[in-house]
């Protein structure tokens, strides 16, 4: 507060200042003007001084006088009216006026700030309410030429707020106008916030005139676009929605978007489709809830902007649909989702005109907008056929699981009925397998193609294939991917598995192309060699099917499927075997075919089967196909054939084919001399001797050269070092090669009649050298063969065998077969063993003695051993008996009557040891003891006969040899030498005497007899004689 003092210093300044009259210099004036300024704005002047004020000074503000002067002077004047604001009354009109007329372009800011302090910044219009509105319209545009336009919309912002019913009709729209304007082409960021405050005012605050709507909604749109406007924006945009022009708001962005000419006018189109998206189901706000828009009213208008092709506005109306799809998706109607499915694959057209890359935001939010309807497939109204269709058009950038999809969806709409269907079914394969660079999706539309042919197999097999399988897949062999070539080899083989036309045979060539694939490339060098099993996987399951089929096509006709897939297989092992580095390392393939060819078998009619795993894997054969046979007389052992078989139906000509097999043998063969496949040895040398079981199947084949090759690996030390792949932790030996080697030799032996005197004679020693191996049991079986069918080979080489042979030590498993070698040795005429010497006669007891021995051999073996001891003692002459009994007596001795004594022997002590024992140290609370005791004497009751029958053959055995060691074994008296020369080849008669035969014999002649057992001479001699 003021002291009296001040006040009256303050008083005489006003009172001099009074006193000065305008003929006072300008400075004084001016200097005197900024001191009374502080005054008149802090003190209360007396009533009329601010008139007297006022013309005193009114002088200064002329236009013809100084920038300063007159600037001074209204600088006066608003601390005037900041002091005097209560007391100023008409005063205001004048100042208002002076504002109004003072039109100084350099005084613009001292004139604004006059008004701001006159209006308290457009509060309080009193006394010039009727002009302001259209004075500051009118201001506007020198206000912005000044810059001074943030100050000038704040003060018009509450002139419209406080007194917006002083404004006229035409003041509003004329404002509206120029903020519009001045928002859509000002910089400043507080510039244009405050004409969206003057546009948000007027909705507020005043009746809004429809002739401004279209400034307005402009004006909104293209500020929405900028991020500092674009909460404001849209808040007016609101609340502009709210009023009862909402409805009037919205179709006039409806006309911006349809409207060509604005087309251009990017950021317009977008915001307009910002407010629409937002107001009609963007948000919850009070708006959307008033206009109860329905998106099906708006949704065409987006379609329209769309093709305008600006990306700006795809991307707006992208996430618009988007958010539609996420909020109302399943509300909103068909014929809706009809427009938001073109709508999308609008934008899907205008992303490949631009060439957007896939993590582009817009490709991102559509492909995010598309998974949206996937997920609601089948909850919402819309037509399926039209999304998958949109999916199509954009597969190229959708997700594996989408396409996968709509691939389903395609193949169960296929229909070979329908009109067109092939062609369909024809560009299906081509976009999902020909320009999708997916390998998942590419094999997903193989197997779509599949199940089409399965469903239209019946009536349009031959139009799939021919306008479809073979147009898309002929040249598959150039194709890189792996797992593509692998589907596709599966779709061909289940083709291949039903087709019984000429289209078969199509596929198979395709297939065949696949398999040789390695081979025919110029792209694979000479010497490229495949490391791994994957890298012909393809190959792989081409092998593995077409086996199949060929079991399939076995049993039907034509027969030339099959003998289609035969030949392809072996070209197949021809090729390796003619180039063996590229598939040295993956044998997978080669095990398979082999293990296919060495099932095979035929029957007593020649027709070749398979084992059928529906029979339990019993023998089916073919009614169709045959092998090659020789054509004269038939076969003389079948030891394979069963009764089943030999009573296969003849087949007509005109429906049997022969497959000729011996290039399949030849390949065995080959295998045997080339293969380095650990694993496919063992397969061919294990299924070798089951194979050479079957006659029919083998007969006509070289024999002789197979049996040479297995000899030469049999007696090759350095082949198992050559073997590869071997999947053992132990890599395998020699001895492991001849074990599996003996078998396939040993049945080999069965075909002497077709082999040379050499082979046998080899197969021979590699069975004797064999009987130290564990192939034992199968080299004795093979050599019991061969003493029955070619005993005047074996003959001369059975004392090294018998050697051989005695060197064995005796066990069960040898047994049987031994004895039965011998017992089959003794059937034979005496003059076979004429060479055999005292050595090679005490072989044979050498070997069967051990087997008498009743307690380490069974009853058949005991008794069998016996029976070759007595069936061969009678064998050797009559001078070396004597010497043999000695030592048959000793084996016998040691081999039987030593260990039943041994055994009684132990059996008296445990029983005199257990009857002497203390009953301190026998079980009290058991009687296991008594009950042991008790089974020991049973056990020892019961083997008492099987004892005594043993001693009992002891004994008859000595017998034996007593009463035939000078003797021959046969009553009938032998001739001496003379005798047998006089008689041999004479008439003999025998009669019944009493209990004896009598045979008279006479003399035989010299001479050939021709004519009843006569010669020419006898016979002319007795011509009415007879015996």
């Amino acid at each position: 507060m003021q002291s009296s003092k001040e006040k009256e210093q303050t008083l005489t300044r006003l009172k001099q200042f009074f006193r000065m009259s305008s003929r006072a210099g300008v400075a004084q004036r001016c200097k005197t003007l900024k001191e009374l300024g502080e005054i008149v704005a802090k003190n209360q002047l007396q009533e009329n001084l601010v008139p007297k004020l006022w013309d005193l000074t009114k002088d200064l503000i002329v236009p013809n006088k100084p920038a300063e002067q007159r600037q001074v002077a209204l600088m006066f004047y608003c601390r005037l009216i900041q002091g005097q604001y209560k007391d100023l009354g008409m005063m205001r009109s004048h100042f208002f006026h002076v504002i109004q007329e003072h039109d100084v372009p350099e005084d613009l800011p001292y004139r604004l700030d006059l008004l701001k302090a006159l209006t308290l910044n457009g509060k309080d219009i009193g006394h010039f309410e009727e002009k302001i509105g259209k004075f500051m319209l009118d201001w506007m545009h020198p206000i912005v030429e000044a810059r001074l336009t943030k100050g000038f919309l704040e003060m018009l912002i509450n002139v419209i707020r406080y007194n917006t019913a002083y404004f006229d009709k035409d003041v509003i729209i004329g404002i509206l106008n120029n903020s519009c304007t001045l928002s859509c082409t000002i910089d400043d960021t507080a510039t244009v916030l405050s004409c969206l405050s003057v546009l948000d005012t007027v909705i507020r605050y005043a009746i809004f005139p429809d002739e401004a709507l279209p400034w307005v909604i402009m004006a909104l749109c293209r500020t929405v676009n900028c991020e500092v406007y674009c909460q404001n924006a849209w808040q007016i945009m609101r609340n502009l929605l709210g009023t009862d022009l909402g409805h009037a708001a919205l179709l006039q962005m409806c006309n911006i978007l349809n409207e060509r000419q604005l087309h251009h006018d990017a950021p317009l189109l977008r915001g307009a489709v910002f407010h629409i998206n937002m107001g009609v189901w963007g948000s919850s706000s009070s708006a959307a809830n008033t206009l109860r828009c329905t998106p099906s009213m708006v949704l065409l208008s987006f379609l329209h902007s769309l093709r305008s092709g600006h990306m700006i506005v795809t991307y707006e109306v992208t996430l618009s649909i988007q958010r539609l799809i996420q909020n109302q998706g399943k509300e909103v109607s068909e014929p809706t989702w009809d427009v938001i499915i073109d709508i999308l694959t609008q934008i899907a057209k205008n992303n490949a005109c631009s060439n957007l890359p896939k993590d582009h935001i817009i490709q991102k939010h559509f492909h995010d907008t598309i998974d949206m309807i996937e997920e609601l497939i089948g909850s919402i109204a819309a037509d399926p056929e039209k999304i998958y269709a949109l999916i199509e058009h954009v597969c190229q950038d959708r997700p594996e699981s989408s396409v996968l999809n709509l691939i389903e969806y395609r193949a169960t709409r296929i229909r070979a009925s329908k009109p067109d269907s092939l062609q369909e079914l024809y560009e299906f394969i081509d976009c999902f397998y020909k320009k999708m660079p997916t390998s998942k999706i590419r094999v997903h539309a193989i197997k779509a193609l599949t199940q089409v042919m399965e469903v239209n197999r019946a009536a349009y097999e031959e139009e799939i294939l021919d306008q479809v399988v073979m147009e898309q897949f002929c040249n598959v062999v150039h194709e890189n991917d792996l797992t593509v070539r692998m589907a596709v080899a599966e779709l061909l083989i289940e083709l291949s598995k039903n087709c019984e036309t000429k289209r078969c045979l199509e596929l198979f060539d395709i297939m065949e192309r696949m398999i040789m694939r390695q081979y025919d490339m110029s792209h694979h060098a000479e010497d490229y060699i495949f490391t791994s099993r994957d890298d012909t996987k393809d190959i792989q399951v081409l092998v593995e099917g077409l086996i199949k089929v060929f079991h399939i096509k076995l049993y039907r006709l034509p027969s030339s499927h099959a003998i289609y897939i035969y030949h392809m297989l072996i070209n197949f092992l021809e090729q390796h075997y003619a180039k063996p580095k590229r598939y040295e390392n993956t044998g997978a393939i080669r095990h398979i075919i082999f293990e296919w060819m060495l099932k095979a078998r035929a029957n007593a009619s020649y027709h070749i089967g398979y084992p059928d795993s529906s029979l339990n894997g019993q023998i089916r054969y073919s009614h169709y196909l045959g092998i090659e046979h020789p054509t004269s007389g038939p076969l003389s052992t079948q030891s394979s054939v069963s009764q089943s078989e030999s009573s296969a139906t003849s087949i007509p000509n005109m429906n049997y084919t022969l497959i000729p097999i011996r290039k399949g043998c030849k390949l065995i063969v080959k295998c045997l001399e080339l293969e380095k496949d650990w694993n496919i040895i063992q397969l061919v040398l294990s299924e070798l001797p089951n194979i050479l079981e079957n006659r029919a199947l083998i007969q006509g084949n070289d024999v002789d050269f197979l049996t040479r090759t297995l000899h030469k690996m049999y007696v090759d030390k350095r082949f198992i070092e050559t073997v590869k792949n071997v999947t053992q932790s132990k890599p395998p030996i020699t001895t492991d090669l001849q074990i599996l080697l003996l078998p396939a030799i040993a049945s080999a032996a069965t075909y002497h009649q077709h082999l040379d005197v050499t082979t046998q004679k080899i197969i021979v020693d590699v069975l004797k050298q064999g009987l130290v191996t564990k192939a034992i049991r199968i080299c004795v079986h093979a050599l019991t063969v061969l003493l029955l069918e070619i005993p005047k080979l074996l003959i001369g080489m059975l004392p090294d065998v018998l050697y051989e042979l005695s060197k064995l030590s005796s066990t069960t498993q040898t047994a049987a077969p031994v004895l039965e070698f011998l017992s089959t040795m003794n059937r034979l005429p005496s003059q076979k063993f004429a060479n055999f010497v005292q050595h090679d006669c005490m072989y044979v007891f050498a070997i069967a003695l051990p087997y008498t021995n009743p307690y380490r051999f069974d009853h058949y073996v005991v008794s069998l051993a016996h029976h070759v001891v007595a069936g061969w003692f009678l064998k050797c002459r009559l001078e070396r008996r004597a010497d043999l009994v000695k030592y048959i007596i000793m084996g016998l001795q040691s081999n039987v009557k030593l260990p039943i004594q041994e055994k009684t022997r132990k059996y008296n002590v445990d029983m005199a040891a257990l009857e002497n024992e203390d009953s301190s140290n026998r079980k009290r609370s058991s009687s296991l003891t008594e009950r042991g005791s008790k089974m020991s004497q049973d056990a020892q009751t019961q083997a008492q006969p099987l004892v005594a029958f043993h001693l009992e053959l002891v004994e008859t055995c000595i017998d034996f040899l007593a009463r035939h060691t000078y003797s021959l074994c046969s009553a009938l008296p032998k001739r001496m030498p003379a005798a047998d020369f006089l008689l041999n080849g004479g008439q003999h008669m025998t009669w019944l005497v009493g209990n004896s035969l009598i045979t008279v014999t006479t003399s035989g002649c010299s001479v050939t007899p021709l004519k009843n057992g006569l010669c020419d001479k006898c016979h002319s001699i007795l011509p009415n004689h007879t015996l």
